[in-house]
């Protein structure tokens, strides 16, 4: 898989699990045809990581929503896979 499908399949997937699905790597590395090593091991050929994607698509997805949609953080925490508004990584 070509590295820019790769990542747009991950990001796709990382969509879709957001909501209360499973975002563990594994999960996402499983259902795009991979196991979790090569998955990761591809991820960094292609110059990123799983959890770089996670995080780029939430700040992403938080900014839209704050911006454009005008909804509360906890709809927001909740839209983007996080338990409660203070379940953010620290870094």
């Amino acid at each position: 898989m070509l590295p820019k499908r790769l990542i747009n399949s991950v990001r796709r997937e990382i969509s879709v699990e957001l909501r209360g699905g499973n975002l563990g790597v594994e999960a996402i590395a499983k259902r795009l045809g991979f196991l979790s090593r090569t998955f990761q091991h591809k991820l960094k050929e292609a110059g990123t990581s799983y959890h770089k994607l996670v995080d780029q698509m939430r700040q992403s997805l938080s900014i839209y929503y704050l911006q454009e949609q005008h909804m509360a953080v906890s709809e927001v925490a909740f839209l983007l896979g996080f338990s409660e508004t203070s379940a953010t990584r620290q870094k």
